[in-house]
């Protein structure tokens, strides 16, 4: 083989001419220099890196810097690095050797890699050389091209990456002059993580809310979108226009490429205690969503800790177990409000987690400077990371975190607006027994949306006399089983004998003489059908079909029916608008037919059977259903869950739940520190605290408030549908429980009322048979006399419970069996152990079991005295106190409009010592005792 290469020098640059014998192959890999080869390969991937982070916004969420200009601009150094490398080894005069050449090649490879980033490239010098480590053919020309691609890429790179960081370094300014701004009259500041739709559509509602305010001082809030390249900004298909165009006026808009763990630091000393910042996550990507808020919880508290710190004269001696925290910090934290929507149930854990990460290393290491001691580093460190961890913790808890789930927020506004009680027949419970009665949920599509309705139904249908059977509807129902029975053990092991009510059967009219106890079947099964066609038609006509449900031996098969006596809810989620609104029209009809037929139960007017729930994720077509059934005719057709009502004002800021929750995480404390003997105002600060310790304490206090007009219904007080709270109504539901003296004594501290509501403390303390003996005994009385005294408000409590116990189980919780001696055993392998003056503890948060999920009260009584505790009473104070949570409560809300300052009651400025339910108490309990319980304001 011969190859003759002429070399045609001009003033413009080299060209590689080639001319080949017959014989020659197109490439030649033998002539190749290996440390060449490898160089190209690194020097086209970082090409390809570079093309793959323009298009990929997945791979932009996975890898941050890849989206920047200065993290493109470092792979163009890099890929241009190692092409350089092997021209510097063999240029002339260079070492012949390996090692020795690379040595001398490296500095010089920099200094190459310097001047193409100036358009100082020697491509003249550099053309033979290619060559020569390329050998002849394809590869050689290829170098030499990828070679002019980086020599024109790196200055182009060099000048935007420039521009990209003074960008940088004036929205910077531009944020901390705006901000500075807005805390000279208290405004708002409002931090959108991504400019997408969901972003946009927040915003949007948000300044139509503030444009209808009508004080001044509500009005001219400052928004910022964050971590956004300029081209987002330039392009975002127009929707930084519409949040441009609808500011107008009204309110400030900043886009940043800035981070969102960057904006606390470029904001205005100022803003820090007279402005609310809310820093809104909810981009399409729920784990960078995560991550995001992760990052910003921990420069939020490594701020804090170092104002601390700073006040401590940075000794970490100073801290002590309980800190006291200074007013910057206290009213810094009252400020801060924080969303974030996730999609992984488990992100709970990690949240609660996040007071026990490690300190921020500027932290750290300031502070190993300033405490000397003796021992080695590690030592050293350790002991200050163990000795800060109280602060650590403290200062997290006051940090307001919210995670929303779309799916969760979703269908339980659906089932508040229109309660499954819409279909039943009204009830009494304070007028006697009830009357049993059948209620069908039917799911249609068991996707993320039919899943959470599953679960939904599943404790918001613990009704009295109510005889819950739940059915899914699924294409691929095996799979959908399996998935729910991994995730939700104990929701998909219920069974019910056929014709009990799913809970408390003893409130409900008994059957028959002659009515033989029924069959249990599984209150949760799947039929496995195309909804869409006429596989469904068996089901809806009333005839029995065979549907698979899950037993103690694993996957199994049971016959379901929609009987004459049923009372039919059903939830279309199909996964598309027209689908699910063409299949709830079919459906609709085809039960209407069986109404008129006689072949189905036809509810009490104004109640309605069936109800037809419809997913609906666009606006103008769920407007256009609203009209439908709210026309001449009554229609049970009812839409649910566009994207404007889930990422509104309404939904998110000023959602009236989070606030009532708190409530009721208030109304606890309250009624613990009576029991102690003092006094009995809650503030905010207080109440914030304890209710941030633990992510599924929050979720349990959501779940029991959403649940209150569900209790008017069960006291003939209304349909179950959300109304305003008055002061009449309040009014006749103390009156019907008969507690308003309670309530007033309990204030007072009055014995029996602390009894009813803040619990009986029974017997002697210990864990052995004999001390647990006496105190079941002592606590059983007690439960007796307050069953005689308030019997109303103790079947009240008891569906409170069932409904925990349902809530918990459709939450993956287990119930903790083997007794007090398998309590025991769980808690020692877990590391939990009882403390002095305080309940056993009773749950263990990892294992997610749970000593008091036991449906009948009385072992729920006596598993209460095992741990010294009286777990009803949180029952009967949620009861007691569910609609003074809703109207007012113990704390004012602190988004009506949100409005600027510290919390009005001082809450937050006041010490106290460790409350009931923190984490002091060694984690969670059951809501409502002295055991500190992260599973609700019932927890």
């Amino acid at each position: 083989m011969d190859t003759t290469h002429l070399i045609d020098k001009t003033g413009a640059g080299s060209v590689i001419h080639s001319s080949t014998v017959a014989e020659e192959r197109f490439v030649n890999l033998s002539h190749t220099d290996p440390l060449a080869a490898f160089c190209f390969a690194v020097g086209v991937l970082s090409i390809v890196l570079i093309a793959a982070s323009i298009g990929s916004a997945r791979l932009k969420s996975r890898f941050k810097w890849l989206g920047t200009m200065g993290g493109k601009f470092a792979l163009i150094l890099v890929g241009a690095f190692f092409l350089l490398l092997p021209i510097a080894i063999h240029l002339p005069g260079s070492h012949g050797d390996l090692w020795p050449g690379l040595a001398q090649a490296v500095p010089a490879t920099f200094y190459f890699t310097v001047n193409i980033t100036g358009v100082a490239g020697e491509l003249e010098e550099w053309t033979p050389v290619i060559h020569q480590v390329m050998g002849d053919g394809l590869l050689s020309l290829l170098y030499y091209q990828v070679l002019c691609f980086y020599t024109v890429a790196a200055p182009v790179m060099l000048a935007l990456t420039a521009v990209d960081f003074f960008a940088n370094g004036f929205t910077g300014l531009l944020l901390y002059v705006e901000s500075a701004k807005k805390s000279v009259l208290g405004r708002d500041i409002y931090v959108f993580y991504d400019l997408n739709d969901n972003t946009v559509t927040l915003a949007k509602d948000l300044l139509d809310h503030v444009q209808k305010g009508g004080r001044r001082s509500r009005s001219m809030p400052l928004l910022v979108f964050c971590d956004l390249s300029s081209a987002a900004v330039a392009d975002g298909n127009g929707m930084a226009q519409q949040v441009r165009e609808e500011a107008y006026g009204c309110a400030t808009v900043v886009f940043t490429p800035l981070g969102l763990e960057s904006v606390p630091g470029h904001l205005a000393r100022w803003t820090q205690t007279r402005c609310n910042v809310y820093y809104l996550v909810v981009s399409d990507d729920t784990d960078d969503n995560v991550r995001a808020t992760i990052a910003l919880c921990d420069t939020l508290t490594s701020q804090m800790v170092s104002w601390e710190m700073g006040a401590r004269a940075w000794d970490v001696d100073r801290v002590g177990a309980r800190p006291s925290l200074t007013d910057r910090t206290r009213r810094y934290a009252g400020n801060i409000h924080v969303w974030c929507v996730h999609g992984n149930p488990d992100d709970d854990l990690i949240f609660d987690s996040l007071p026990h990460r490690r300190p921020d290393e500027e932290v750290l290491a300031r502070l190993f400077r300033r405490n000397r001691g003796h021992g080695s580093k590690e030592e050293r460190r350790r002991r200050i990371v163990e000795g800060l961890s109280p602060l650590m913790v403290r200062v997290r808890d006051l940090v307001e975190v919210r995670l929303l789930s779309e799916e969760r927020q979703v269908v339980w506004d659906s089932l508040v607006s229109h309660p499954l009680t819409e279909v039943l027949d009204p009830v009494d419970v304070s007028a006697g027994l009830v009357p049993r009665q059948r209620l069908v949920v039917l799911v249609l599509g068991v996707g993320s949306f039919g899943a959470e309705a599953v679960r939904a139904a599943f404790w918001f249908g613990r009704l009295p006399g109510v005889e819950l059977r739940i059915v899914g509807v699924d294409l691929e129902a095996g799979k959908r089983l399996g998935e729910l029975a991994a995730m939700w053990p104990g929701l998909m092991a219920e069974r019910v004998p056929e014709g009990e009510p799913s809970c408390l059967a003893d409130l409900a009219e008994p059957l028959a003489e002659d009515g033989a106890e029924g069959k249990a079947l599984p209150t949760v099964c799947l039929v496995q059908a195309d909804a869409r066609t006429e596989d469904l038609s068996p089901l809806l006509a009333g005839k029995e079909v065979e549907a698979l449900c899950w037993g103690p031996d694993g996957a199994g098969t049971c016959t379901v029916s929609i009987g004459r006596e049923s009372r039919v809810y059903t939830v279309t989620c199909l996964g598309d608008d027209e689908v699910d609104l063409d299949v709830s029209l079919r459906l609709h009809r085809t039960l209407s037919e069986r109404v008129l037929a006689g072949t189905l139960d036809e509810a009490t007017p104004p109640q309605c059977n069936p109800l037809v729930s419809v997913l609906v994720r666009s606006e103008e077509v769920l407007e256009s259903v609203r009209n439908i059934s709210g026309g001449e005719e009554r229609f049970g057709l009812v839409p649910f869950g566009s994207t404007e009502d889930v990422f509104s004002y309404d939904s998110i800021l000023a959602a009236p739940w989070e606030d009532a929750s708190v409530n009721l995480q208030a109304a606890y404390d309250g009624a613990q520190a009576a029991a102690a003997g003092r006094p009995t105002e809650v503030g905010r600060g207080r109440a914030m605290e304890d209710y941030n310790a633990y992510e599924v304490r929050k979720l349990s206090n959501r779940a029991a408030t959403r649940f209150t007009f569900y209790r008017l219904w069960c006291l003939g007080l209304g349909d179950g549908a959300q109304r305003d709270v008055s002061g009449e109504l309040q009014g006749r539901w103390l009156a019907k429980l008969g507690v308003a003296p309670v309530l007033e004594r309990l204030a007072a501290g009055d014995a029996c009322a602390v009894a009813a509501l803040a619990g009986v403390r029974p017997g002697p303390a210990g864990t052995g048979a004999e001390e647990r003996a006496a105190r079941r005994r002592a606590l059983a009385a007690g439960d007796a006399r307050l069953r005689s005294e308030h019997p109303l408000l103790c079947a009240m409590g008891d569906l409170e419970h069932a409904r925990w116990c349902a809530f918990l189980r459709a939450n993956g919780w287990r119930a903790l069996e083997g007794g007090f001696d398998g309590l025991e055993r769980t808690m020692a392998f877990v590391g939990r152990s009882p403390r002095p003056g305080k309940p056993h503890p009773h749950e263990s948060m990892r294992l997610m079991r749970h000593y008091y999920l036991v449906d009948d009260p009385a072992t729920y009584r006596d598993h209460g005295a095992d741990c010294a505790d009286d777990p009803a009473a949180c029952d009967r104070m949620v009861v007691a106190e569910c609609l003074r949570i809703l109207s007012h409560g113990y704390v004012a809300p602190k988004v009506g409009l949100p409005r600027g300052g510290a919390p009005a009651d001082g809450g937050a400025e006041r010490e106290r010592p460790a409350a009931p339910g923190g984490r002091e108490d060694g984690g969670p309990g059951k809501a409502g005792s002295g055991g500190g319980n992260a599973t609700g304001a019932q927890s």
